[in-house]
């Protein structure tokens, strides 16, 4: 019985409604069922451990151990590491309009307000740029 009229067995739409007659059982891809120890870029990946900034679970393929002069090894994901070199590009970046701003306009207010607007840019689309480039959604 499909909207108050009677169907044959073997109908597949209602043809009064034109709706399906015959329920369907929900599709699911195993690319959208993600385990909860699944690494955060490679789903069909087990996690061995996680980032140590963002905390999210990452395999040994993703893992990238980082330490510098003054700090202690850590393990960091590839978006992590994008993200962290999108913000060292734009204060360089920033850097180099302020300095030539304040020498064209003589003025250091104007220089700054031009800087901080080109960072925030470049550091917008260069996060952007590297979430597409590791197939993540949005930032």
């Amino acid at each position: 019985m499909h909207c108050g009229k009677e169907l044959p067995i073997d109908a597949s739409f209602c043809p009064n409604c034109g709706q399906n007659s015959r329920p369907q059982a929900p599709t699911i891809s195993p690319a959208t069922v993600r385990s909860p120890d699944s690494c955060h870029l490679h789903p069909n990946t087990a996690a061995t451990g996680s980032c140590s900034k963002c905390g999210k679970p990452t395999c040994d393929i993703c893992l990238i151990t980082k330490g510098g002069f003054l700090t202690s090894p850590s393990k960091v994901c590839p978006l992590c590491i994008r993200h962290e070199k999108a913000l060292n590009w734009s204060l360089g970046i920033a850097l180099v309009v302020f300095i030539v701003s304040s020498v064209v306009t003589f003025n250091l207010v104007a220089a700054s307000a031009i800087a901080v607007v080109m960072f925030a840019l470049v550091w917008i689309e260069l996060r952007k740029r590297a979430q597409r480039d590791l197939g993540r959604g949005t930032v």
